[in-house]
């Protein structure tokens, strides 16, 4: 199996390598994000001017409604052109980060020497991040996915993204997933879909009898399929996981005592919401976020391109990803039989 040799940089010389390419972000910046910006703030001094004038007009010539009725057409056509101007700057935005990321990224991956790609505006597809059998498609009314690694590490084929699934109300929103998503060969073959999940979570288990045959479909019971998958074994696997399968026997040949004392440890590393599904001899990793909104390598528009914090915290995220797509496959022996 390929090892992945962890490499250290110094932000200064990466600064220095990577210094006419900042220059070209840098202008792109300047000529997009920071440019409108300053439009828009000249926008909204003109529509608040025009709404207190809508507002003024409407008060002195329609006593007694015209007040409360310039008020409220006021207050909804300032709100339309806020949203109008943070659409237009969320464009630009993201055009300077999957620029910025592209030249960081790429970088950094010509100097690791690695059998990957990185594809910053590529991510996982809803239909494959569904498939997995984590979470239903009413779960969240939003769903992202960027930042894709992808290659091979020794014989093993990997893919890597972040993903961000939410559900989003009229003034807030709830992250049901944010995290990456990784997807490995599986060395053993196997028919039918296995997925295991955190214990402490409610059973989850129409998620994965709605992708099974229903020939393989059985009714599904806390003891049948959620405890007693080895019939009141006390381990610290049943303890910590819960298990849907739809074929009990190939589930015990596929999870072995190998496989589950690796799939503790990689909970203790990974975090106690990680959750695995094996489906078309592929094994499917939601690995969430420790820290809740986390953004990986996305740069901050208020930042000079060049600014040496914010390119050691990126580069170091980026070292840390390429990092954990070889620490995977080894931590659960992907590269070899299980």
């Amino acid at each position: 199996m390929a090892v992945h040799k962890k490499k250290h940089f110094n932000e200064f010389v990466l600064r220095e390598e990577l210094k006419e390419e900042l220059k070209r972000i840098e202008a792109l910046r300047t000529d997009t994000v920071i440019s409108l910006r300053k439009r828009n703030w000249s926008v909204r001094g003109l529509l608040f001017a025009g709404a207190v004038v809508f507002f003024l007009i409407l008060w002195r010539t329609l006593p007694p409604v015209g007040g409360p009725m310039g008020l409220t057409f006021a207050v909804l056509g300032l709100s339309l052109g806020e949203l109008y101007l943070i659409k237009g700057t969320g464009g630009a935005k993201l055009r300077y980060a999957q620029e910025y990321k592209k030249a960081v990224g790429l970088h950094l991956l010509s100097k690791l020497e690695l059998g990957l790609e990185y594809r910053p505006d590529y991510g996982v597809t809803e239909e494959t991040f569904l498939s997995a059998g984590f979470y239903s498609r009413d779960d969240y009314t939003t769903y992202w996915s960027e930042d894709c690694l992808e290659g091979h590490v020794g014989g093993t084929q990997v893919q890597m993204a972040e993903v961000q699934a939410k559900r989003e109300t009229e003034d807030s929103f709830t992250e049901i997933f944010c995290g990456w998503f990784m997807m490995a060969d599986f060395p053993q073959p196997f028919r039918t879909p296995v997925v295991v999940g955190p214990r402490a979570e409610k059973s989850r288990s129409s998620k994965l009898w709605s992708l099974l045959p229903l020939s393989k479909q059985r009714p599904l019971s806390s003891q049948t399929f959620g405890e007693s998958m080895e019939e009141g074994d006390d381990s610290d696997f049943e303890k910590r996981f819960v298990v849907h399968a739809a074929d009990p026997e190939e589930m015990a040949a596929l999870l072995t005592p190998a496989l589950k004392q690796r799939m503790l440890a990689f909970r203790t590393s990974r975090g106690s919401k990680v959750r695995f599904a094996f489906r078309n001899n592929q094994l499917m990793i939601a690995i969430p976020n420790r820290v809740k909104g986390k953004d990986w390598f996305d740069p901050s528009p208020r930042k000079p391109a060049s600014d040496l914090l914010q390119l050691n915290a990126i580069a170091g995220s980026f070292l840390k990803q390429t990092s954990a797509c070889f620490e995977i496959v080894a931590e659960l022996n992907l590269g070899k039989g299980t």
